[in-house]
């Protein structure tokens, strides 16, 4: 974990009470030791109080961490040839119709095709899901989304290979209430079915990759930060210069 001051002290994610999962690419093994350069990860350690410590077992799905990729720092790539992807518990991450944000940073291989970035609960019912990805809505062009199995909410900003801050904000009850901010742009956004979501308590969490199928996230993921409740305020803007220290975005 890193920190940065703000106003004369270190400021980071974790002196935030609702970060409930917190996976950074700077300490992927929750100890302040890099890994070696283009060494196979099996393990990506969740920082914040919650231990969702992401895992892979299998060497040939395993992503690869990378020095110096974003602003200088370190990310975690993921291929979809042979997918790489990790999965974790969900302990104290909302469920339900509860509200919560997830903020990821991320750097896309290639944004020509649908991709699933990171997958909380399953396609196996309407609603019984929240994912984050990219997916063109009809557009012509890559759009960053939540998808809640066939409640799908999409972002208005074309996305790129450069760095990227995605940050999606639920309020609870129907998904329409969420907002979504791509690199500090608000989106206007696209509800392609309106409905509440319900995430049901013990699911998997999931990234790189969809749960039941095979769509797979191509590209370098810097870093996850999940939190209960909507961030706003001085959490939310320690956030957003938080993340513009370290990865330049």
């Amino acid at each position: 974990m890193m920190t940065f001051p703000i106003n004369n002290y270190s400021f980071s994610p974790l002196q935030i009470s609702t970060l409930v999962g917190c996976w950074e690419a700077t300490n992927p093994l929750g100890n302040g030791t890099l890994p070696a350069n283009n060494s196979s990860l099996s393990t990506w350690v969740d920082s914040s109080k919650s231990g969702n410590h992401f895992a892979q077992a299998t060497g040939g799905n395993q992503p690869t961490f990378k020095l110096a990729q974003v602003n200088g720092r370190p990310a975690i790539q993921f291929v979809s040839a042979n997918p790489s992807s990790m999965t974790a518990t969900s302990t104290n991450l909302p469920t339900g119709a509860n509200a919560r944000t997830f903020i990821h940073v991320v750097k896309y291989t290639t944004v020509a095709t649908q991709q699933y970035l990171l997958v909380y609960g399953n396609h196996s019912s309407v609603g019984n899901l929240y994912s984050l990805g990219n997916y063109n809505g009809g557009s012509g062009s890559q759009r960053s989304f939540v998808d809640s199995e066939s409640r799908f909410i999409i972002g208005n900003t074309a996305l790129t290979t450069s760095p990227t801050k995605i940050i999606n904000i639920y309020s609870g009850g129907n998904i329409s209430t969420s907002t979504m901010s791509v690199n500090n742009t608000n989106q206007t956004l696209t509800v392609t079915s309106n409905g509440v979501l319900n995430t049901a308590a013990g699911t998997t969490l999931k990234i790189g990759d969809r749960d039941d199928i095979s769509v797979p996230f191509n590209g370098m993921i810097c870093a996850i930060y999940a939190f209960s409740g909507v961030l706003t305020g001085i959490p939310l803007a320690q956030m957003n210069n938080y993340i513009l220290n370290i990865w330049g975005v």
